[in-house]
């Protein structure tokens, strides 16, 4: 009879045991109500409880941070439509399970449609070019705004990530087209400044050319005139008009070179250059 109890007693603890002792996982936590009332919460390893049904697991909360993603659809403040990636990290508070698992029937939605809220009111109030450079105010309001009003919930917004915007194709297309033009004017801007500094370049060199050329007639008509002085014994009335014929011959010879013309002097003083030099040149000669 003894044994009988002994038997049976172990039986009761053994029971008692299985029905009271729990093991907790790691980053999670388990839910007790006692009475359909929320008792207390365990933590991660062995855990005793009231015994089933009086206490029950009604659930186990998950501690590890988890990640939302949404690309969220928004105006700006210059009517143009575009979607912007939105990563929100969020974990459950240790000390606010009961928050967390009685106050949100779904969490990950109500979440969704503060940030969704925030993003948008953001977004309107900005033109499309800051969007793009504004990303780090995006982040900080959402998560300013996600932690006052969630942490009575029992949930921290860890992190917020905001992506680049993306346009939609009307805008792309749109963009691409300026980017084009700005490319087509740059690229006339550097073709226009190239061909001046060609130009310039060439008018300089040809002054350059010119005044070395210029130098070289002055210095050779200043020998020949003394040449001819000191050979013909001329005046000097006679060297000018002599050397006046030597250009004029000279400005024939390099029209002649242009092709077929008729040369014409329209003063007549140009044909008694020309004969004066031929008869000096005859006198001396005899």
């Amino acid at each position: 009879m003894i044994i009988l109890w002994i038997f049976l007693g172990t039986l009761a603890f053994i029971g008692f045991l299985f029905l009271s002792v729990i093991i907790v996982k790691q980053q999670t936590v388990q839910v007790i109500e006692v009475f359909g009332r929320f008792h207390n919460a365990k933590h991660a390893g062995l855990r005793f409880k009231v015994p089933y049904p009086i206490g029950i697991v009604s659930g186990v909360m998950d501690l590890s941070i988890k990640e939302l993603s949404r690309s969220i659809n928004v105006k700006a403040l210059d009517n143009a439509f575009l979607e912007v990636p939105v990563k929100v990290q969020y974990r459950v508070i240790s000390t606010k399970i009961k928050e967390a698992f009685y106050e949100l029937s779904s969490p990950e939605n109500q979440i969704v449609s503060y940030v969704v809220n925030v993003v948008r009111s953001t977004a309107s109030s900005m033109p499309m070019a800051d969007l793009f450079q504004s990303k780090n105010a995006i982040e900080d309001s959402v998560k300013s705004t996600l932690n006052e009003r969630f942490s009575s919930y029992g949930f921290e917004i860890i992190n917020v990530l905001v992506d680049d915007p993306q346009p939609s194709p009307e805008i792309r297309i749109a963009f691409d087209k300026v980017i084009a033009s700005e490319r087509e004017k740059e690229a006339a801007i550097n073709y226009a400044e190239s061909y001046r500094i060609k130009k310039v370049g060439e008018a300089k060199a040809e002054a350059e050319s010119i005044q070395l050329k210029s130098q070289a007639y002055i210095q050779s008509r200043a020998e020949i005139a003394q040449l001819i002085k000191e050979k013909l014994n001329i005046t000097d009335d006679e060297l000018l008009k002599l050397i006046a014929g030597i250009d004029y011959r000279d400005a024939l010879r390099d029209i002649s070179k242009s092709g077929s013309l008729i040369v014409v002097p329209h003063n007549f003083s140009d044909v008694q250059s020309g004969i004066l030099t031929a008869e000096i040149l005859k006198k001396q000669k005899s």
